[in-house]
């Protein structure tokens, strides 16, 4: 049975990878700030920020693959935050690749549509990047690190990605949910564009990408151009919520601080052609949610 190490193992991507990839795999899973709920893997609590943690147990482990998910993942945060954002996102990115390349692993780092800046629509891995921010800067510079260091690599640029967390995360979609059950307003963007993914569909591509001989940029994202609102809109319909708590404003009534994209959507014919996992569109993905919470 091959070894896996997932960084990010408490994230929301991380937990689900951990949960699929537990059936065929020795897992090994790093986390920091929550414990790991899963009793069959190996957890290694280590501060990533400290890049040489991450070094010596990958030439302690020597893992078969690396799912390296572990990030500064809020823009906000990164904005205000530099040397950190930049230690754990690129810096810490560039080591783990080196370390992967030395011991021969298979390594996977997933990045993110922000590395676009939103001018244009239905971006392809071919598109030139151009980050609006400094979250997206971080992750285009180690996307450039982990191509020139090369070996079994690849990059996969992660759509917005939707669903249930496992442990003690609070995604977009969870808070989007509990507002509408509460009877409270949830405010929603009309003009900002994404392209996302259910997370468990995810967590099957990026699996079946462990074993793929595929190296380079792809594309992991539902394939389907739509706004926040609409997709909040879709969300009430599939899952028999009212569409009356959904507020329908424009990004640019919102100030942030780190600057956001209007439009990252992206394509995914190149994931479509060679993984066999099946991306799923917004309905497709959104059917799956109400038949597993019983809605």
């Amino acid at each position: 049975m091959k070894k896996i190490l997932i960084t990010g193992g408490s994230g929301f991507v991380g937990g689900h990878l951990i949960e699929l990839a537990q059936k065929k795999y020795i897992v090994h899973a790093t986390h920091f700030n929550n414990p790991l709920p899963f009793s069959e893997i190996r957890s290694h609590h280590i501060d990533l920020s400290k890049i040489d943690n991450a070094v010596t147990l990958i030439e302690s482990l020597k893992p078969d693959i690396i799912l390296h998910t572990a990030a500064c993942s809020n823009p906000d945060f990164c904005e205000k935050n530099r040397e950190i954002s930049s230690r754990l996102n690129t810096h810490l990115t560039e080591q783990i690749c080196r370390a992967a390349r030395r011991i021969n692993a298979r390594f996977i780092f997933t990045s993110t549509d922000l590395v676009f800046d939103g001018k244009r629509n239905n971006y392809s891995e071919t598109d030139a990047a151009n980050p609006a921010n400094f979250y997206g800067k971080t992750k285009f510079e180690a996307e450039r690190l982990v191509e020139s260091i090369g070996g079994k690599v690849v990059i996969a640029r992660l759509a917005l990605v939707y669903g249930f967390g496992l442990h003690r995360q609070r995604t977009f979609f969870e808070s989007m949910i509990q507002a509408i059950t509460a009877g409270k307003k949830i405010t929603l963007f009309h003009d900002q564009y994404r392209s996302p993914i259910l997370v468990q569909n995810l967590a099957e591509a990026l699996l079946e990408l462990a074993e793929n001989k595929f190296s380079g940029i792809i594309h992991l994202s539902g394939g389907e151009r739509i706004s926040r609102f609409d997709f909040g809109v879709k969300t009430c319909k599939i899952l028999s919520l009212p569409i009356s708590f959904l507020e329908n404003k424009s990004m640019f009534d919102i100030t942030t601080i780190a600057a956001r994209p209007q439009d990252v959507s992206m394509k995914n014919e190149l994931a479509r052609r060679i993984l066999s996992t099946k991306l799923l569109n917004c309905d497709e993905g959104l059917q799956k949610i109400k038949l597993a919470a019983g809605y």
